[in-house]
């Protein structure tokens, strides 16, 4: 198993190594090194793929030593070349490392850069029951279950939940026809939960929350109690634009699922490119379509099509789990790689084209899909190999192009992919899967233009002794609800008087009385009604002669469409000749039912406290924070007022800081945010100080006995790992005993483990006392168990494990 330099790509054959080997290829690099400890000498062999560069002769200034945690620092002090052994330097060095592991590297121009350094440890020759070769799980995740909509709560909910529960289950049935038997069981069962609904949610006045029957009312009741009732969202997806010429698709380009039928003045049905003035909103093709439109404006370039990986020469390589940055160059027709033209802020695809067993399109993992956001990109080159993907024998060649690209770690790939492979006939797949450019977010709904001249839309009702505020109601539904809030927007023009811009917002508390604000009140049908000022909160509108309204229509769950589902786009032909969705949209949410306001906002206020008085509260408090797993609390009298002690277990090992000798502290940054998050809470008269937890090293020994059959380094690593999962980050508790039986229940299933005894069983710096006899280590109210088993680190917890038996 090689894994490169360059990202998590593990690689299962090692091809670099035997072109390097070759001695028309112009650069060397380490094939392995070997430390040797004799009385008076410490000697780090570095062995070369061929024999040693000549020129400039090497000398101790070409090599570092670098790592290590309790040990660093190590330098090369001399260095001797064997005659003997043409291929191999001996390193003096100034000291032995530690248990950790170590790298030496050799900084040469004739050394390559992927094989200029090389890992090793300096107890490599120290008994150890474990296995020195590291391994990378490419396997495949689990599919999960599909989800279901518990908030499905009409007839049309509990229909479209069942039928896609049903179709998830069994994907070869697809029919639809109101006749069809399954269809008819899941109309009438999505009829009795309707029924069902209908008696817990029926009403007959608005004058009361829990009686409202309108969606509008029981907004307006839930406001008083500033409970946020919300009117849904509409869905996003990304969508591969595949170009034929550079240009620009401009924002809010549509796109649409498939049109089962030719357009108006057409007798065949339309190729992937509509026109751009096709009439999505009057065309009797395009009523029954999902309708999708481009947020930003993209630049498109044909060479963003496709994409390749780098693999380095390498065979048989996966991407691995984490993995934030690749290398990329495209392909030309004529062989040739070039560099991608991509910049940081750009959207990129990572997709399985072809199965890593059959080579296959169809037998490719549809869920191995991911697109990530591009935050550096770097220009670089691979000396060893030409543009046409060949050894660069000679300087005259030109090296091969590449792109470094990097995505946040929020980011990172969450399993293993393959990028090459060999097939089941035993020949290579490649490439198993590319990158690509060219992608756009794009957002359900349509965009259409009311126009009172033109008769599509009232004038604004004036404000009146019966209806004392200024109203409008739009006759198209439903209103698209995005992430800035209603896509909507307000021209009124009146006599002498500019055209004026009216904008939507939550509530006309915050408006004063010349801002031209209006509030989108959404009915049941979806339809909004747009409500005005009073000249207090927000200005009224009067002697209006036009009303011009931009919106758009198209919300909730509707727009959840599958990947693929996407399949036209409306704009001029000569750039863009397809499209392509390679992820299902996400974030469609229908309207917030009136059933559900009804239940929550009654008690909404009580659900979260903003004060803390108890200890209790306290650490209720620190627990809202999303980067703390637990917390504890104590008062102190500090001889002048009182102290609340916070003491956090963050969830993220990166916020604690190592101290020397045992012991950590939370890191500076994290210590403030969680000060900033509880200082909301604070009482007046109390002081708060945040602290680390008291994190107590553990110390357990035990013998293993190997069940025949089984190899022991095998079943000590299981437990080893079963320790680690035990003491982890998520299962660690303030105040938590350890007990012994816990211990044993956790690695009784390993298989391969006929029985274990634990020998050692006590707090790390503390001399044994009964705490095996009594089968428990108890653990203190602000105190944390813990058992790192860093060989480097024992003062953070110790496991030793005995093996006896086995084959």
């Amino acid at each position: 198993m090689t894994r490169l330099r360059q990202g998590l790509i593990d690689c299962g054959e090692d091809k670099r190594r035997g072109m390097l080997a070759s001695t028309a290829h112009p650069l060397n690099g380490i094939d392995f090194v070997e430390y040797t400890r004799t009385p008076g000498t410490r000697q780090l062999t570095v062995t070369f793929v061929k024999a040693r560069p000549a020129s400039p002769v090497l000398d101790k200034s070409h090599f570092s030593i670098t790592g290590g945690i309790r040990i660093t620092g190590i330098t090369v002090e001399s260095i001797v070349l064997p005659a003997a052994a043409p291929k191999s330097v001996i390193l003096m060095l100034s000291a032995e490392g530690d248990f950790s592991t170590y790298a030496v590297g050799v900084q040469h121009p004739a050394v390559d850069m992927e094989l200029s350094e090389v890992s090793f440890g300096f107890k490599a020759a120290c008994p150890s029951p474990f296995d020195c070769r590291s391994d990378c799980d490419c396997t495949e995740a689990a599919v999960e279950e599909p989800a279901l909509d518990y908030l499905a709560r009409d007839y049309q909910s509990f229909r479209r939940m069942l039928l896609d529960f049903v179709s998830a289950r069994n994907t070869a049935w697809t029919e639809r026809l109101p006749s069809d038997l399954g269809v008819s069981l899941v109309e009438l069962f999505a009829y009795v939960g309707d029924y069902l609904s209908y008696f817990q949610d029926a009403a007959a006045t608005e004058a009361y929350l829990d009686t409202a029957l309108h969606r509008v009312s029981v907004k307006r009741h839930t406001r008083l109690v500033d409970y946020p009732m919300h009117d849904g969202a509409n869905a996003r997806t990304y969508v591969h634009l595949n170009s034929v010429s550079a240009g620009i698709v401009d924002a809010g380009t549509r796109l649409c699922t498939r049109i089962a039928r030719p357009l108006t003045g057409a007798t065949d049905l339309p190729g992937t490119v509509i026109p751009k003035d096709a009439g999505f909103a009057e065309d009797p093709a395009l009523s029954d379509v999902v309708i999708f439109e481009t947020e930003a404006e993209l630049p498109v370039r044909p060479e963003l099509n496709e994409l390749r990986i780098h693999t380095f020469g390498n065979g048989e390589c996966c991407l691995g789990a984490g993995c934030t940055d690749v290398h990329l160059y495209h392909l030309s027709g004529d062989g040739h790689a070039t560099r991608p033209s991509l910049v940081a802020g750009d959207l990129l695809l990572l997709e399985e084209v072809r199965s890593a067993r059959t080579g296959e399109a169809v037998d490719r993992n549809a869920s191995h899909r991911w697109v990530v956001e591009l935050v550096e990109v770097s220009e670089t080159t691979d000396e060893a190999l030409t543009d046409l993907l060949a050894p660069r024998l000679s300087a005259a060649d030109a090296a091969l192009p590449l792109l470094r690209v990097r995505w946040s770690t929020s980011q990172a790939l969450p399993e293993a992919v393959q990028i090459s492979a060999i097939g089941a006939d035993l020949l290579p797949i490649d490439p198993v899967t590319v990158a690509r450019g060219n992608i756009v977010v794009a957002d359900h709904g349509l965009t259409i233009f009311l126009d009172s001249a033109r008769g599509e839309l009232d004038l604004p009702a004036e404000a009146g002794s019966r209806y004392p505020l200024a109203t409008l109601d739009v006759p198209a539904s439903p209103l698209t609800q995005t992430t800035h809030g209603p896509a909507i927007e307000l021209l009124l023009s009146a006599a002498g008087q500019e055209d004026q811009t009216w904008s939507a917002v939550p509530d006309l508390f915050d408006s004063t009385p010349y801002a031209r604000d209006f509030v989108a009140e959404v009915s049941n049908d979806g339809a909004p009604t747009l409500r005005f000022g009073d000249d207090i909160y927000g200005r009224m509108p009067r002697a209006t002669e036009r009303a011009q309204l931009t919106m758009r229509i198209g919300n909730g769950s509707a727009g959840n469409i599958g990947s693929g589902s996407i399949f036209h786009i409306a704009a001029a032909a000569g750039v863009v000749d397809g499209v392509y969705q390679p992820l299902s949209a996400t974030g469609g949410t229908d309207p917030q039912s009136t059933a559900e306001v009804k239940r929550l906002a009654p008690a909404a206020f009580r659900a979260e406290q903003f004060r803390a008085v108890t200890e209790n509260d306290w650490r209720d408090a620190a627990l809202r924070h999303m980067d703390v797993l637990d917390a504890r609390a104590v008062f102190g009298w500090t001889g002048s007022w009182h102290t609340i002690f916070v003491a956090i277990h963050p969830r993220d090992e990166r916020d604690l800081l190592p101290m020397a000798g045992g012991g950590f502290a939370l890191e500076s940054r994290f210590a403030g945010r969680i000060y900033g998050h509880l200082r909301r809470f604070k009482l007046a008269g109390y002081d708060l100080a945040v602290t680390s937890a008291v994190y107590v090293p553990i110390e357990i020994a035990m013998t293993l006995c190997i069940a025949r059959g089984y190899f022991p380094g095998d079943v000590a690593a299981a437990v080893q790992k079963t320790m680690e999962d035990f003491f982890g980050q998520l299962g660690a508790r303030f105040g938590k005993p350890v007990y012994l039986s816990e211990i044993y229940a956790a690695i009784e299933p390993i298989e391969g483990l006929e029985s274990a005894n634990v020998t050692r069983f006590k707090r790390y710096w503390e001399p044994q006392r009964d705490w095996l006899d009594r089968g428990v280590i108890d653990i203190g109210a602000f105190e944390i168990a813990r058992l790192d088993n860093n060989l480097s680190a024992p003062e953070f917890g110790v496991l030793v494990l005995e093996t006896a038996g086995a084959r």
